[in-house]
């Protein structure tokens, strides 16, 4: 039997690494753009930290990370798609009918109108979006769904 140890080993050291990059740079620039894609930026710094620190969850980290480092340079970036995710089936209409609300609600200018609570319904909106899909984090769940339907209420006010 092959001992499979050294290979597991070997690319849990390339993935924290990788991610260790990620996190890094991304800790190290100072965000650019408009007002949502700054506050955007430290709201995915915050997830990947909790994430690589307190998860220990390296590709999650990583890929918030990432989409950190894109708002850094002043890009938006989209918020998770549902189904892009291995979302428990009696989950996946909720969050895609939530997604819909989301990007509808950015759409209509809530990105300039109150670019700080934007930035955080998106990002509790992935980190929903990412705990739903890990499914076992029962209250990790529920913190990052009351967070961003507290800010789609604040959202939903009328200006």
């Amino acid at each position: 039997m092959t001992n499979l140890r050294p290979i597991a080993i070997a690319l849990a050291a390339l993935i924290l690494g990788a991610c260790a990059q990620e996190l890094t740079a991304l800790r190290e620039t100072a965000p650019t753009g408009s007002e949502f894609t700054r506050q955007l930026t430290r709201e995915y710094l915050s997830f990947a930290e909790f994430e690589a620190e307190q998860m220990i969850d390296w590709p999650d980290a990583r890929h918030f990370a990432a989409k950190g480092l894109q708002t850094a340079a002043g890009s938006p970036v989209e918020p998770e798609n549902p189904v892009d995710w291995n979302l428990p089936e009696h989950q996946v209409k909720g969050l895609i009918e939530a997604h819909q609300r989301l990007v509808e609600t950015l759409q209509k200018g809530a990105r300039d109108r109150l670019p700080k609570v934007a930035a955080m319904a998106q990002a509790r909106f992935d980190c929903w979006v990412e705990q739903q899909e890990e499914n076992w984090q029962r209250h990790h769940i529920a913190a990052c769904r009351q967070g961003f339907d507290a800010a789609m209420e604040q959202l939903d006010k009328p200006a």
